[in-house]
C-alpha cells in the first residue's frame, strides 16, 4: 500500500472516531437536558423538593440508628365525651378562652370559650418549631453543633419588633442555644437560625411545621411562619395547642428547653459570659399556689390574641395535666389564670 493511501486511511479512522465521539456527546446532553426539564416541571413547591444539602444534620434514617430521633407519628387527641365543667364568666379566669386536658387520661376537663375556635398562636408557635426541629435532629449530639448567625437571622428579628435573645451577626452558637435561648427569650433570631439549620430557609420549614399538623390529626391549626408573626393564615385552636404542647413534653429535647427556668447561651468572642436568657412565665407562677408543679411553658403576645400561654404541670400523684388559654389583657394575667384553672387538679 503506498504512502499516500495509508495516510488517507488514518484520515479516515480519525474522522470517525471524532465523529462517534461529537455523536456520544450530543447524545449525552441531550439525555442530561431532558432530564432536567422534566425534573424542574412545576412551580409549586413540594416536601419532596426541598434541598436539604445544607442541613447533613437531618435525621437520615432514625428508626435504624441507635442516636438518631425517629418521628413521633402518634394522632394526638383528647375525649370530649365526658362531663367537662364550663368555667363561668363571673369566675377569676379572665382570659377569653381557656383549656384544661388531663393528659393522663386523655380527656378535657374544663373549658372557658370555644375550644375549637380559631385563635392566634403567637409566639406559642415557637412551640412547634421546637418539636419539628427536635424530631429532624440526627442525634443528641447534634445539639452540639455550630450555626453562625447571619444577617437575616438578625434583621428579621428586628425588621418584625420580635423578641430576639440578642444574638451578634456572626456569632458561632450551638443548637442547643437556638432551642433553649429561643424558648426563654421567645428569641425570633433563634428560632428563625434553627429553621435554616434544619431545612435551608425558613419557607421549607414551614412546610414540615404544617406536615407535622396534618401527621398529629389536627384540623384547626396552619402555619406560615415559625416565630408566631400575626398572619390570618397562622392559626390554631385551644384544643389543638394543647395537643402539640403534649407532643413537645413527649420529646426529650422540646421538655428540656420548656422547662428552663433560666438560660445562659455558650460563651463565645461577641458575649464572652454568654447571654443570660429567663422564662418569666415559670419564674413568676413557681412562688404561687401550686406553682411548683408546672414544670414546662411558653408564652405568647400579638394584639390580635392578647397575651396567651401554654403550660404543662404534674400533681404529687405524678398525673399530667396542659393549660392553655387565650385572650388575656396582660402576662400576669396569664399567670394568675393558669394557677386558678390547676386548682381544679394540683
Amino acid at each position: 500500500m503506498s504512502r499516500k493511501k495509508r495516510r488517507r486511511k488514518v484520515r479516515l479512522k480519525k474522522s470517525f472516531y471524532f465523529l462517534v465521539g461529537f455523536v456520544a456527546v450530543l447524545f449525552a446532553a441531550i439525555i442530561f437536558f431532558l432530564l432536567r426539564g422534566s425534573s424542574g416541571k412545576g412551580e409549586e413547591l413540594s416536601l419532596e423538593d426541598i434541598d436539604y444539602s445544607r442541613a447533613e444534620h437531618l435525621q437520615e434514617s432514625a428508626e435504624e440508628t441507635e442516636t438518631g430521633l425517629p418521628e413521633d407519628n402518634t394522632l394526638y387527641s383528647a375525649d370530649e365525651s365526658g362531663p367537662i365543667r364550663e368555667i363561668p364568666e363571673d369566675s377569676p379566669v379572665k382570659s377569653e378562652h381557656a383549656v384544661l386536658i388531663d393528659v393522663s387520661q386523655g380527656k378535657v376537663l374544663s373549658k372557658k370559650g370555644g375550644i375549637h375556635e380559631r385563635v392566634y398562636p403567637a409566639s406559642m408557635t415557637k412551640v412547634m418549631t421546637s418539636l419539628v426541629a427536635a424530631e429532624n435532629l440526627r442525634g443528641r449530639e447534634a445539639l452540639d453543633d455550630r450555626v453562625t448567625i447571619t444577617i437575616q437571622d438578625t434583621d428579621y428579628s428586628y425588621a418584625n419588633d420580635c423578641s430576639a435573645v440578642g444574638f451578634a451577626v456572626g456569632e458561632s452558637v450551638t443548637v442547643m442555644d437556638l432551642f433553649c435561648a429561643g424558648i426563654c427569650a421567645s428569641g425570633a433570631d433563634a428560632m428563625v437560625a434553627l429553621s435554616e439549620y434544619i431545612s435551608g430557609d425558613q419557607e421549607r420549614f414551614v412546610m414540615l411545621m404544617n406536615a407535622k399538623v396534618e401527621k398529629m390529626g389536627l384540623k384547626g391549626t396552619h402555619f406560615t411562619n415559625c416565630v408566631g408573626l400575626h398572619h390570618e393564615e397562622n392559626y390554631t385552636t385551644l384544643y389543638d395547642m394543647a395537643m402539640i404542647m403534649e407532643a413537645a413534653e413527649n420529646n426529650e429535647i422540646c421538655r428540656e428547653a420548656l422547662s428552663k427556668k433560666k438560660y445562659t447561651t455558650s460563651f463565645t468572642d461577641e458575649h464572652p459570659s454568654g447571654i443570660e436568657t429567663s422564662n418569666w412565665f415559670l419564674r413568676r407562677i413557681e412562688d404561687k399556689e401550686n406553682g411548683q408543679e408546672v414544670l414546662g411553658a411558653k408564652t405568647g403576645f400579638v394584639n390580635e390574641s392578647g397575651n396567651c400561654a401554654a403550660s404543662y404541670a404534674e400533681n404529687g400523684t405524678g398525673n399530667k395535666y396542659i393549660c392553655v388559654t387565650a385572650g388575656a389583657w396582660s402576662s400576669w394575667r396569664c399567670i394568675y389564670d393558669h394557677v386558678e384553672i390547676y386548682k381544679e387538679v394540683l
